[in-house]
């Protein structure tokens, strides 16, 4: 499955470069951070996918993130659901292990329950700071 997350969060993360690029060229994302991070986010998100084979839990943890950010920049809609959701799913697969590829190990539950628990505050502290850092830019 290690395979199936990486596929699915390059996959996710180019597409989500792609609107972002697009967006940003046309102005249809808003101006200042909120465009910077259009396109900064899914580059993050390919760097997560691409260190999965690497370093399973900080892969997962970027393309989540990355995908959490693109759901913010571009909004929730038709579109933007595919990079969103293949990223997202992505990293979750990264995060989770699913356990039947080449090394044969997946995450104990119990560490990832741990890594919520931890990153769960830390992606909310981060969405409130990028709000609040939006508004000195409007």
């Amino acid at each position: 499955m290690s395979i199936a997350a990486m596929i699915l969060g390059l996959i996710g993360s180019i597409f989500g470069l792609g609107m972002g690029l697009f967006g940003y060229v046309l102005g249809g994302a808003t101006a200042g951070l909120l465009s910077l991070a259009a396109v900064i986010l899914p580059l993050v998100g390919i760097i997560g996918a691409s260190m999965e084979r690497a370093n399973r839990p900080v892969a997962g943890i970027l393309m989540v993130v990355s995908a959490l950010g693109m759901a913010y920049a571009f909004g929730f809609g038709f579109w933007s659901s595919v990079p969103i959701v293949l990223t997202g799913v992505g990293g979750i697969l990264a995060l989770v292990g699913f356990g039947s590829d080449d090394s044969g190990e997946a995450i104990d539950p119990k560490v990832a329950y741990a890594w919520t628990a931890v990153g769960v505050p830390i992606v909310w502290g981060v969405w409130v700071t990028v709000q609040n850092a939006a508004k000195i830019f409007q």
